[in-house]
């Protein structure tokens, strides 16, 4: 039996995002890591190209059906927000701290 890989995003690009992307990518062959996102765009844009993945919106993220995991390494006061929004899209949501 075949298992596909899990499509999965990151939202958060700060310090401890390097981690779990090095982590993600390396160890888990369960999971497709296909994007990440940040308020701050430009620091997606360089966790996008150091892992071949896509630098996405979070309202790209929530719209993308194909994406059934996404995990939230904001900053504690953006939990709850971006955690509504990626469950009202119907994500499965792994949120740090």
């Amino acid at each position: 039996m075949t298992i596909q890989p899990v499509k999965t995003a990151i939202v958060g690009c700060g310090v401890i995002s390097e981690a779990y992307l090095s982590t993600m990518t390396s160890k888990f062959k369960i999971l497709d890591v296909v994007g990440c996102c940040d308020k701050r765009p430009e620091m997606a844009q360089i966790k996008a190209e150091k892992y071949g993945i896509k630098a996405l919106t979070l309202e790209e993220i929530a719209a993308d059906d194909s994406i059934e995991i996404v995990v939230n390494l904001t900053t504690p006061a953006a939990h709850h927000p971006v955690c509504k929004q990626l469950l009202e899209a119907g994500k499965n949501v792994y949120t740090e701290k």
